[in-house]
This record gives structure tokens, C-alpha cells and sequence, in this order.
């Protein structure tokens, strides 16, 4: 991409910010085109300025009215605040907000569009412009909201993609993903959608940019550390139990660790609010296969190779598959290394000491 090109978009993009004081101010000008108690509901009704998000039944009760009738004041609300919403002097700011969704593919997460849209976001009001988007895109007949359920998170879209086909190609990439039974890259993943049979449904309708901000709002698809997209479902992509938290901490490790470093790990990780205690490692690691204690403490992965049981345990299956050859000395710690994690001296210790193994002049071997 040449630099007068990536200068073009990125004074495109910055034209479609908004600071956020400006943002805010906009969304109170529009309701205060209501009468007092239409103002008090919508307010309510969308947790704006700061309001807490009542139902239609508690704003009654406050009110001294039937749910019905707080029901009635808000559609008679936002009819009046969609009408209002096409002044002149109002269209520029929702058309604001379809330029960024047009320009992400016709569709968006929520996140995304806060953080494209808002020129001087602080996280700290995230939440709070969430709210104010709800309440003002409820306004446009040319966006809608793409619900937060099984298939999607919350985000938007054009009003001309249908929301079962937004759905249908979530399950596309989850399918993508099953059938590849790994973490991919977006690029990948991209690639394989093309090869899905979602294309020939609606082939006329997708682009390349719908395909790259939909895979933000599917539900089962979760980014790891290293940035490809796993299955939330996937132990090693999403841990949820205390073993798989182990087994994920293991894995990006890549080498054995102490069980009191992977509870400090798993604590610093944020997988949850649920504290690892150091008793509750220990008794998950001495009781799940998938880890092996190669040393004082220290854990590895089975997969990786390592042996259980004790160092004298490790030479005896070492020489017994060598057979009747001896080994010498310096082999056989070479290979207890590979298999646990301890010191040159507790093998030679071991070694020598041990009646199982009778020393040659060639080596070592089984006793008979």
C-alpha cells in the first residue's frame, strides 16, 4: 500500500470520530426534545447520564403507573426521537456511524465500532458510549442490533444482511475450525470460508471486509496469546477447570515448572475470579496422567517425554531397553536428564549405588 493511500484512509477514518463530550452531548440534545417523565424513561430504559437501567416494571412502580403504560411512553418516545433524528442538522452524526460500519463490511463488534468512532476514548467511559449507541442506532432504519445469543456477540450491522445469515456464517468458521481440529490464523481461517459451502448461499452478499469483522462477533471463537483463533470449547484455547489451566500454563511454558510457579501463573493469567491454591494444584497434578513430577516439585507434560516414578526408577527402564549392552556413565545421565528433571549428582548417586545396576568395564548394566 503506498503512503498517499494509507494517508487517504487514515483522514477517512479520522473523519468519522468524534470526540466524546461532543458524542454524549448529542444523544442529551435529542431527549431533551422530550417531555419530563419521556425523558425519565428513556434515561431509565437505557442506563444513560448515568441512570440506573430500570424494566418497565420498576419505572411504574416509581411512576405509580401500569407497565403498559411506561411500555407506551417509550414507543411513543422513539417514534418522536426517530423523526427528530433525521433533521438536517441530526442525520450526520448516525450517518457517521453507517460510514464506519460500511467501511468494516457492513458489519461490526461493538468494541470496535466504540473504538472507531470515539476520538479520545477513555476505557473507563466504554461502557457508558455502549449504552448511548444502543439507544441512538434504535433510532436508524439502516442498522440493526446483532443480538448477543448462542451463535454472536453484540454488534451491528446494515439493515440489508439478514440476521439468519449473519448467524449461518458464524457457525461457518466454528465448522472451519472443528474440521481443522486447531488454532488457525485469521488469514487461514479466511482462506478456508472460502471453500465452505455458506459461499454458494450467499455468495452475492459476501465480501471480503464482511468476512473479516464477522469473525470478531462469533460467540464460540476465542483469540489466544499468540493470535491465532481457537474454539472456546478447546481445553488448551479457553481453560475453564483447574487441570486445564494447568495443562494450558504448561504448554505456553514449554518446559517443567514448580507447582507454586503455575498456581502464581494461573492467578496472574485472569482466566477467572477464581483464586488457585497452591493445595489444589499439587492435588491436581498427583492426580491427573497428563502431568508427570520430574523433580522436587517441578511438573512437565507427559507428552513431552518425561518419565514418573524415581531416579532409580528412570535408569532401570533405560538399561533394560539398551538390553545386554552396557552403557557408559555420562549416556545414561543423559538420558535421566531427558527424562526428569534433576541434578547430575542424585543420578550418579543412584547409579552406583543401587544394586539393580552392576558396573562394567565397558558401563553399566541390569544386575542379574
Amino acid at each position: 500500500m503506498s503512503n498517499k493511500i494509507a494517508k487517504e484512509i487514515a483522514e477517512k477514518l479520522k473523519s468519522n470520530k468524534i470526540k466524546d463530550a461532543h458524542f454524549t452531548q448529542f444523544s442529551r440534545d435529542l431527549i431533551s426534545n422530550l417531555k419530563e417523565k419521556q425523558q425519565k424513561v428513556i434515561l431509565h430504559r437505557f442506563g444513560l447520564s448515568g441512570r440506573k437501567r430500570l424494566t418497565l416494571d420498576a419505572i411504574g412502580k416509581d411512576f405509580g403507573v401500569t407497565r403498559e403504560r411506561v411500555r407506551q411512553i417509550e414507543v411513543a418516545s422513539i417514534t418522536k426521537l426517530k423523526k427528530l433524528s433525521q433533521l438536517d442538522h441530526n442525520k450526520p452524526h448516525i450517518e457517521r456511524i453507517k460510514n464506519i460500519i460500511e467501511e468494516n463490511g457492513g458489519v461490526i463488534s461493538e468494541d470496535r465500532l466504540v473504538r472507531e468512532l470515539i476520538l479520545d476514548l477513555d476505557e473507563k467511559r466504554a461502557e457508558e458510549i455502549k449504552r448511548i449507541l444502543r439507544f441512538i442506532l434504535l433510532l436508524s432504519e439502516d442498522i440493526q442490533a446483532i443480538e448477543d445469543n448462542d451463535h454472536t456477540h453484540f454488534g451491528w450491522a446494515l439493515s440489508r444482511y439478514g440476521k439468519k445469515m449473519i448467524e449461518d456464517i458464524a457457525q461457518a468458521f466454528v465448522d472451519v475450525l472443528e474440521s481443522r481440529g486447531d488454532s488457525l490464523e485469521d488469514e487461514v481461517i479466511l482462506l478456508e470460508i472460502l471453500k465452505h459451502e455458506i459461499m454458494a448461499k450467499y455468495k452475492s452478499d459476501i465480501t471480503k471486509g464482511f468476512l473479516q469483522s464477522s469473525i470478531d462477533l462469533v460467540k464460540k471463537l476465542h483469540k489466544t496469546e499468540d493470535g491465532k483463533r481457537g474454539l472456546s470449547t478447546w481445553s488448551w484455547v479457553k481453560p475453564k477447570t483447574i487441570r486445564d489451566k494447568i495443562f494450558y500454563v504448561l504448554s505456553k511454558k514449554k518446559e517443567p515448572m514448580h507447582f507454586s510457579q503455575i498456581a502464581e501463573e494461573i492467578n496472574n493469567a485472569g482466566f477467572d475470579h477464581k483464586k488457585a491454591t497452591l493445595q489444589t494444584i499439587h492435588n491436581e497434578l498427583i492426580s491427573d496422567d497428563r502431568f508427570i513430577l520430574v523433580g522436587r516439585g517441578l511438573y512437565g507434560l507427559k507428552d513431552w517425554g518425561f518419565e514418573g516414578g524415581t531416579v532409580e526408577d528412570v535408569i532401570e527402564k533405560i538399561l533394560k531397553k539398551n538390553g545386554s549392552e552396557p552403557m557408559d556413565q555420562n549416556t545414561v545421565v543423559e538420558e535421566v536428564i531427558k527424562k526428569k528433571k534433576v541434578k547430575k549428582a542424585t543420578i550418579l548417586i543412584n547409579l552406583q549405588n543401587s544394586p539393580k545396576f552392576k558396573r562394567t568395564k565397558e558401563g553399566y548394566v541390569l544386575a542379574q
